[in-house]
């Protein structure tokens, strides 16, 4: 009798604990549900994005809200305004975007507010990692994980599924000070996507920086307009990662030597080819009079291209030069990384020194170049760079390449453009937001002496500024009356929804005041940049530069009519110091406003 009530204890005791852990794993599933607030789109996640009390479901453009589901990982939800319900696996009938609604958790009954947006015009992009997170991604700018991408034109149809081989962090500036990072696609099998070029390689860029979104682009639509030659195509699009929304970005070709991409001789399949899988990054490296390649024992039958190669401003070439297996530095001090081939042996390296070099004797001579360097190619480059004020042109991002059998160096495609057309950053000198001025791309003390010294032959001058004529101003005129608009419309819905999504960040970088004022901003900016440029290269008006230094440091660059008098001299405070006058560079007598300015004048701050 007693051996059966112990058993019957037992039994029930038993009971009474799994009972108990059931409750406890219910509380668990309930609490967790009541932190997970997840749609699904055709079967596609989408995460919902939580900013100051308001939860917000962003949908593609192509997206029927009728057919958004709660995922049934999400707790249930009374819409207060409606009188409805929603609960795992029900659709969002009957709601309207952009309203803002009064809601109650149904699993703890916390009161949220709940606002559905969507896109419009834009394709949807729908990357997914391996590992299901973003956590390392977004950690380390190297770090590279494959997954997986879905491309959703605006219409619904699908335009790609894609095998990703390898997602990692781009960018230097971006990637650094912005939350909004930018990445580069590596895709297992080559393709177009979006129409875009067919390649291997995409970059997603996120124009963090510019409020308007469309700098990339617009310089984009320049270079197309004087037909520069392998110049990237781009498309807005709506980016979504492992299901939760990031924004809008510019989906665009890399920069790579491929037969849909920069169309010339390709010698990293053919070193690929005699390597098969032997690691190139194992043999010793060549180092010798200021070039650096690998000491491989075998070449390609011809060596004479194609090369893909990138100025950098020496500082950065040599934070980088352990990470660029080939690269090379000019009699000037021009610094050049390879990007193709990626290891250069010996004999290549060797070679593409000698004809860089000659390329710079070329120019930086008193003679024209016009047997060394495509002068049309660098007419353009120089076009794109000058007309759009880019704070790097001739600095950085700046890209060179040299087909086979052919001994000329090309400029371009041009690249990285949201630092232009007056977009300017608090560090950068105070010329990047000023509309007047031709820079000649000799402004910074890291510019390349290149372009100055082209700008100086007739023939490159006289070929700038027929290009500028016939192609460029038209195209500025049109831009300023039209094109930014109907880009405005055009992205304004993604647009909200991107604002909304970095809000926080837009806020602690201060670009993002008013929508309006920074299109009107960029309209402003072309319209004088036209002007400014009309007069100097249609009109034929001679300005000069006039620099102003306080203490060694360029403060204030103006540009002066020929025999115009300098005008209001500025003020400058340094620490406890103010500037009481200015005196010409080399002379000890200070100026008063009525000087005149008869060639390029560098005046110099007297400090009380």
């Amino acid at each position: 009798m007693k051996y059966h009530m112990k058993r019957v204890c037992v039994i029930l005791l038993s009971f009474f604990l799994l009972f108990i852990l059931v409750a406890f794993s219910r509380n668990i599933e309930k609490k967790n549900r009541a932190e997970t607030f997840e749609f699904q789109l055709e079967k596609r996640k989408l995460q919902t994005w939580e900013d100051a009390g308001v939860y917000y479901l962003f949908l593609p453009s192509y997206a029927d809200i009728s057919e958004v589901v709660l995922d049934d990982s999400s707790f249930s939800f009374e819409i207060l305004e409606e009188n409805i319900s929603i609960t795992p696996d029900e659709k969002l009938n009957g709601l309207s975007v952009g309203d803002v609604f009064q809601c109650v958790n149904l699993d703890n009954n916390e009161p949220f507010k709940f606002c559905i947006m969507q896109s419009k015009n834009l394709p949807a992009v729908f990357l997914s990692t391996q590992s299901g997170t973003l956590t390392d991604l977004l950690a380390d700018e190297t770090y590279e994980e494959k997954g997986r991408i879905e491309v959703i034109c605006e219409d619904g149809t699908i335009d790609s599924n894609l095998t990703v081989k390898g997602i990692h962090g781009r960018g230097n500036y971006a990637w650094e000070n912005y939350e909004k990072k930018p990445f580069t696609l590596k895709l297992k099998e080559s393709a177009s996507i979006l129409g875009l070029c067919e390649g291997k390689e995409y970059v997603l860029l996120s124009n963090a920086s510019d409020p308007t979104l469309l700098r990339n682009e617009l310089v984009r639509e320049l270079e197309k307009e004087m037909n520069v030659a392998y110049s990237t195509s781009g498309q807005f699009i709506d980016l979504y990662m492992n299901g939760e929304y990031y924004g809008n970005y510019y989906l665009c070709e890399k920069i790579e030597i491929g037969e849909d991409r920069l169309s010339i001789s390709n010698l990293e399949t053919q070193m690929d080819y005699i390597y098969k899988k032997q690691k190139m990054s194992a043999y010793e490296d060549f180092t010798e009079d200021n070039l650096k390649g690998k000491k491989l024992p075998y070449n390609p039958v011809n060596i004479t291209g194609g090369y893909l190669f990138e100025r950098e401003f020496a500082d950065r070439y040599k934070l980088e030069y352990a990470d660029n297996p080939s690269s090379l530095i000019t009699e000037s001090g021009e610094h050049f990384i390879v990007k193709s081939p990626k290891y250069c042996s010996k004999e290549e390296i060797t070679y593409l020194g000698d004809i860089v070099q000659r390329a710079e004797n070329a120019i930086l001579s008193g003679h024209e170049a016009n047997d060394y360097i495509d002068i049309d190619s660098f007419v353009k480059k120089y076009l794109t760079e000058e007309v759009s004020k880019n704070y790097d042109g001739g600095i950085s991002s700046a890209f060179f390449y040299k087909d086979a059998d052919d001994d000329k160096l090309y400029g371009g495609p041009g690249w990285d453009y949201d630092m232009t057309f007056g977009n300017y950053l608090d560090w950068m000198e105070y010329f990047s937001k000023d509309p007047d001025g031709i820079t000649e791309l000799s402004l910074h003390d890291h510019s390349s002496p290149w372009y100055r010294a082209l700008l100086q032959k007739d023939d490159f001058y006289e070929k700038v500024v027929n290009c500028y004529v016939n192609t460029v101003s038209p195209f500025l005129q049109e831009l300023s009356e039209k094109g930014v608009d109907g880009w405005k419309d055009y992205l304004e819905a993604s647009a909200q929804m991107d604002y909304i999504r970095w809000q926080g960040e837009y806020g602690n970088h201060a670009i993002f005041i008013d929508r309006e004022k920074s299109f009107n901003e960029l309209k402003e900016f072309i319209n004088q940049r036209k002007l400014f440029l009309d007069s100097a290269w249609i009109d034929g008006v001679q300005y000069h530069i006039v620099k102003f230094l306080v203490e060694g440091n360029t403060t204030k660059i103006v540009y002066i009519k020929d025999g115009e008098e300098i005008g209001e001299l500025p003020v400058f405070s340094l620490g406890d110091q103010n500037t009481c006058g200015w005196r010409v560079e080399n002379e000890t007598k200070q100026i008063d406003e009525s000087y005149q300015i008869r060639e390029k004048t560098t005046l110099i701050a007297v400090l009380e």
